[in-house]
């Protein structure tokens, strides 16, 4: 599974999260490290979905 599989997983079956998990809407983290659409989710691996925060 990717992490584009998750999203799309996540926006089917919680529709309370459809729109947050739009593409663009969240980031995501994968392990505690930012990535992309296409990077592989294996067992036990923490995915994080967040929005863009700024700092200032």
């Amino acid at each position: 599974m990717t992490v584009a599989d998750l999203r799309s997983h996540l926006q089917e079956h919680h529709s309370e999260w459809a729109e947050f998990l739009q593409h663009g809407r969240a980031l995501v983290a994968v392990n505690q490290e930012m990535a992309s659409e296409e990077c592989k989710i294996r067992d036990n691996d923490e995915v994080a979905f967040f929005p863009p925060v700024t700092g200032g």
